[in-house]
């Protein structure tokens, strides 16, 4: 008695826990996956299978135990939906009574499978709900079949299983009624035709990038010679006239060179009146007087070069302009070699805008474009200018990074050289749409590759 009364008991709060799993599920998906898999604690079974009906007729298995997602195109899922289909199309009370089912019950198309997928017996048991939408079957398979006071418990089951999936196909159902109640109402029609136009309204693409105003040709003042520089005699950015001294190289060197080449020009000159002189009595010396002519002559080219090099180891501006460099104590006391780049001589009156685009940010652009610079200085108003030219690859910005080069011309009076700030650069026009789906867009093709 003792022990009738224990198993009752175990029955029961096994159907109590079952139905607080099920009832306490966050989501659809988790409650019938509890169906399926925890009513093996009321007895067992071999599989569980759970079909839902679908919105527009006919329906599918949704859910099978031990499977936490079920591939809708696999052959067993295929077979099992036309052998559910057939019943629920050919027995009318296939949605409310459950029956025990074996391959004698199908057609032959059908039954021909059964052994390859499921075992003898399979309790077919719908699942009750308050009204529409109608839950589903849960079918149940297992080699052995099942007993009056099996099925009795599991239709006690199957009542909860049912009011739970018919409250969450509700509640799904209640949302999508109300948004087509609303899409009905006129306001709300009229609300998507007026954001349908709006996102086709055609704005101009535009880009803000960092630029500054920089020279148009200007001429680089480069070392003359491998030495020191000794001094600067200019400040940055400072306005200079034509022959005005800008730096200085040091001529110790060079004038160490220029008395050795002195001397050695007296040499010859001093060998050159000797065999000269000797040449008289002397055949050999008289031979050796156009040698030593031509020895002169170098020395001469020499002590020529050297002087002239004195004089341009202070260089000079060859024109009025403004000097571009950076500090002179970064200057003073560097080792140069010749060519190599001190300063640049720019006129401050044909000055560019120059930008940096980089790749990310890209847009078509066109020679002509509506370029327009914010300086820091006044960053309220903004200085006109046209796209000139774009580089065809990128190159390393002053930032850092690869950016493409882009130079415009000022439209009006152009600002002071050196002065930097923010470009607008202004594209084609495109959908508003397009403006707000740019960037996310490029973002996942950067991420997925496509």
């Amino acid at each position: 008695m003792n022990a009738s009364v224990d198993a009752r008991a175990d029955l029961l709060a096994g159907l109590l826990s079952l139905a607080r799993d099920v009832s306490q599920a966050r989501s659809e998906d988790l409650a019938a996956y509890a169906i399926v898999n925890q009513t093996f604690q009321l007895l067992p079974y071999h599989l569980a299978l759970l079909w839902r009906p679908a919105d527009v007729g006919g329906g599918r298995i949704t859910h099978a135990s031990g499977l936490a997602k079920i591939e809708t195109d696999s052959p067993f899922v295929l077979w099992m939906n036309a052998l559910a289909a057939h019943r629920i199309e050919r027995i009318p009370e296939a949605r409310t009574q459950p029956a025990m089912l074996s391959a004698a019950d199908f057609p032959e198309r059908l039954a021909s499978q059964w052994a390859e997928w499921l075992p003898a017996h399979l309790l077919w048991l719908p699942l009750p709900s308050p009204g529409e939408p109608w839950p589903g079957v849960m079918c149940l398979a297992r080699a052995t079949p099942f007993d009056a006071h099996e099925v009795a418990l599991l239709q006690e089951a199957a009542i909860f299983h049912g009011h739970a999936l018919w409250g969450w196909q509700r509640e799904h159902r209640n949302l999508r009624a109300r948004l087509r109640k609303r899409w009905r109402s006129r306001r709300m029609r009229l609300g998507v035709l007026a954001l349908s136009l709006l996102l086709l309204l055609p704005l101009r693409l535009s880009v803000v990038v960092g630029g500054e105003v920089v020279a148009l040709a200007p001429l680089v003042l480069a070392a003359p010679a491998d030495a020191p520089i000794r001094e600067v005699l200019v400040r940055p950015n400072q306005a200079v006239k034509a022959g005005q001294p800008l730096f200085a190289l040091d001529d110790t060197g060079v004038r160490n060179r220029l008395a050795v080449a002195a001397k050695s020009l007296d040499i010859a000159r001093a060998d050159w009146l000797r065999s000269s002189q000797k040449g008289f009595s002397d055949e050999g010396s008289r031979a050796d007087v156009a040698a030593l002519s031509a020895r002169i002559e170098e020395k001469q080219a020499e002590l020529a070069y050297l002087g002239e090099l004195v004089q341009r180891l202070t260089v000079k501006a060859p024109h009025d302009g403004v000097v571009v460099f950076s500090d002179p104590l970064d200057l003073v006391g560097k080792p140069v070699v010749t060519g190599e780049h001190i300063m640049t001589l720019a006129d401050p009156f044909r000055v560019a805008l120059q930008a940096w685009l980089p790749p990310a940010e890209a847009i078509a652009l066109a020679p002509g474009a509506q370029m327009s610079l914010s300086l820091h200085t006044a960053p309220l108003s903004s200085v006109p200018a046209t796209l000139d030219e774009s580089s065809y690859e990128t190159e390393t910005a002053p930032e850092g990074g690869s950016a493409y080069r882009l130079r415009g011309r000022f439209a009006a009076q152009p600002p002071q050289l050196g002065m930097k700030g923010t470009v607008r650069l202004y594209g084609e026009r495109a959908p508003l749409a397009y403006h707000m789906l740019r960037r996310p867009l490029a973002a996942l093709r950067r991420l997925v590759g496509f």
